[in-house]
């Protein structure tokens, strides 16, 4: 995996060539244009990674990964099995960050509870983590989501898919992870909305404090997270928390996450924004972290990892500044 110390801080590109982003690489391969493509013709010879202007596709998801045992890679293909699209080979990837770093707190209890009840405000007892509607239990889609789906009419290859979902003793999480995207999406103009509105017994009208066109018209996806989310909670007897996962860059802007005021949030469930520097920070001031080598590898992570080119200059993906 490059990152910021192994790879150059402004690309050389012209009409016809890019270079290869690798410090002292003299490689230059054939420019992209719009769709991305893995051809011989973009991929740098020496350090196999298929290049553009603006990121680049490793050779393997496991050069992007962090962690690749037996164990882990036999996970990462039975999600992949349930999960309807992965980019876990690219530089830009939100998936790999979301495996590498949820997969090291999976591992690491103590410090999987620190950071849940930071993002839930209460402590989460006995969480459970299921990437991408995958269970790890049943290695089949999760069964909770699949009824939820159900009971509002989606079509099975166009189901809700939350990043995350953590099933813990008394709270259900959803977390949608953003890297270089935002939470800004439209509902299609052609989508049928009837069971939306009228799921769960119209559970829509008690989820929100807006119509279904003002909810979907920017924020369709959260929309959707949050009512199936909230009804399904409701369903187990559980508290919900849907959370949106951001970069600090993202959250320092002129605040522009305003779903909050859609939800109608109560002691029950809940809507927040929170940084995944947040994660780190975290991690670092739990007392007693030194359990071996991984805290030090995932520091490396967030002080190195970078999100491609933008205008020619290499991205940090986070602000890590403590």
């Amino acid at each position: 995996m490059y990152g910021w110390r192994e790879l150059k801080k402004e690309l050389r590109v012209t009409e016809a060539t890019v270079e290869c982003p690798v410090l002292d690489c003299d490689h230059v391969v054939e420019r992209q244009r719009n769709r991305f493509v893995v051809d011989d013709k973009f991929i740098c010879p020496e350090h196999d990674i298929c290049i553009s202007p603006t990121t680049w596709k490793y050779a393997s998801e496991a050069d992007n990964l962090l962690w690749s045992s037996p164990a882990d890679t036999a996970l990462l293909e039975e999600i992949k099995r349930s999960k309807r699209e992965s980019r876990i080979a690219f530089d830009n990837s939100e998936d790999a960050v979301t495996f590498n770093v949820f997969r090291f707190l999976e591992l690491q209890p103590e410090l999987l509870d620190a950071v849940l009840a930071e993002m839930g405000g209460e402590p989460a007892q006995n969480p459970r983590l299921v990437y991408w509607s995958h269970d790890q239990e049943t290695k089949e889609l999760w069964e909770p989501l699949e009824r939820a789906r159900k009971e509002f009419g989606e079509q099975p290859k166009l189901g809700s898919e939350p990043d995350l979902i953590v099933v813990a003793d008394e709270t259900l999480f959803f977390i949608e992870a953003k890297l270089t995207s935002t939470n800004k999406l439209s509902a299609p103009k052609s989508g049928d909305t009837k069971q939306y509105l009228t799921g769960g017994g119209s559970h829509f009208e008690r989820a929100f404090t807006v119509d279904w066109a003002t909810a979907s018209a920017d924020r369709y996806e959260l929309t959707r997270f949050w009512l199936l989310g909230s009804w399904l909670a409701a369903d187990l007897g559980l508290r919900f928390r849907l959370v949106s996962l951001l970069p600090m860059r993202s959250i320092q802007r002129p605040p522009d996450e305003h779903f909050g005021d859609y939800a109608a949030q109560s002691p029950e469930r809940s809507f927040g924004v929170y940084a995944w520097e947040y994660i780190w920070k975290t991690i670092a001031g739990v007392s007693g972290r030194s359990v071996g080598p991984s805290p030090g590898i995932l520091e490396n992570y967030f002080l190195n990892k970078t999100v491609g080119y933008d205008r020619h200059r290499l991205q940090l993906a986070f602000r890590v500044h403590w």
